[in-house]
């Protein structure tokens, strides 16, 4: 594994460390805020990059001095990219294939005098952190787990990793199934979060990401994208993921070319995803590109509470209540495009805590939709 030191000291032998794994910069963020917390002043961290986009971002905690070391692990950054579409014995063909070259890489870069820690800190039980986490156990069977706030997932009970048919195969291929050995969970939104059966405490994230170097890293490095933001009332966050059928990529594109037609192109933005379909057509649209999360510009957006964000069921419309407690307007399509009666449940559970609960929306049509826009055009 590639070692970039940002800080050569001698670390005390009594210290403990922590590893953290991060691959957006959604992790970034996030790790920020946890590290900031006074439980861990007294501990030596390094972080750990799975996802090649994020290599430069990670200067955003590095020179805010909470870590020691960055490693790169190169062998995760095109693990089971692009497969999306394959039949599933071919995807999962390739991707058993990528976990004996990734164990590879790891035994063969990886120097295990120096791998030693007391605590991981992963974002979600993945294909990847498995890998990892079979290492690491492998050096210290005793190490302890945390897991951080990944997205939309880590509030819904992490179900695909929680399946009896996944817990198998990953205690057949890792012989444990990390999921079993987290001990604490780190959330903005506790309340939320309803484990069932389970043992791990919940640990609520204070956002202090206004403080110090990691804003006026992105504010200095971002400037093109964030200037995209300005004059903006309407967000659209996309959600044509590679995995999702053609017609329902259409339909979501369909409604975005709506909504502009009634707000106006300048004040409409329609944010891609980082993991949208790379054949979507999205001419004629005020389109937002870049790996900038909305979590991270939430913190360089005046008049939070002005916006309006719209989309199928992004987590990105509801992290304002959730990170910054700010009542945003809310308007979910999931009715219009998947024909569904309800709101997605973390939108509904988010609703309870805004103290006017009308400002979230459920639109069955594009009629109720034009109404609800007109209402917030100035």
């Amino acid at each position: 594994m590639i070692k970039n030191k940002k800080n050569t000291n001698k670390r005390m032998m009594k210290k403990e460390r922590i590893l953290c794994i991060a691959s957006t910069p959604y992790h970034l963020f996030n790790l920020y805020n946890i590290l900031l917390s006074e439980e861990y002043q007294n501990k030596e961290v390094d972080i750990c990059i799975t996802d090649e986009a994020i290599k430069n971002q990670v200067d955003a905690l590095a020179e805010s001095k909470l870590i020691h070391n960055i490693y790169y692990a190169e062998c995760f950054y095109k693990f089971s990219i692009g497969r999306e579409k394959e039949f599933p014995i071919v995807r999962w063909i390739h991707m058993f294939i990528d976990i004996l070259l990734c164990q590879k890489w790891i035994n063969k870069h990886m120097n295990k005098k120096e791998q030693w820690y007391d605590w991981m800190f992963i974002s979600y039980p993945a294909i990847q952190i498995q890998i990892l986490q079979a290492f690491y156990f492998s050096i210290n069977p005793n190490i302890r787990v945390v897991m951080y706030e990944d997205g939309l997932g880590t509030y819904q009970d992490f179900g695909f990793f929680t399946h009896k048919r996944m817990t198998i195969l990953y205690t057949l291929l890792f012989h444990r199934n990390i999921y079993n050995h987290i001990e604490y969970l780190y959330v903005y939104c506790p309340a939320l979060i309803d484990i069932k059966k389970r043992t791990i405490s919940i640990k609520k994230i204070i956002d202090k990401a206004d403080t110090g170097y990691f804003i006026k890293y992105y504010y200095n490095h971002f400037q093109n994208e964030i200037k995209k933001y300005k004059n903006i009332r309407f967000i659209f966050f996309d959600q044509c993921l590679v995995n999702e059928s053609s017609e329902r990529q259409n339909k979501e594109i369909g409604v975005a070319r709506f909504i502009q037609r009634i707000v106006g192109s300048d004040k409409m933005l329609f944010k891609v995803h980082p993991r949208m379909a790379s054949h979507i057509n999205l001419e004629g649209l005020n389109v937002g590109y870049g790996r900038l999360p909305f979590e991270i510009l939430l913190h360089m957006i005046d008049n939070i509470e002005d916006l309006v964000l719209i989309s199928i069921n992004s987590t990105s419309c509801v992290t304002p209540m959730m990170i910054m407690n700010k009542e945003v307007p809310v308007i979910s399509i999931v009715k219009i495009i998947d024909s569904v009666q309800d709101l997605p449940v973390l939108y509904s559970n988010v609703q309870k805590l805004y103290k006017e609960p009308k400002k979230i929306y459920l639109p069955s049509n594009l009629k109720e939709l034009e109404e609800i826009l007109y209402t917030y055009i100035k």
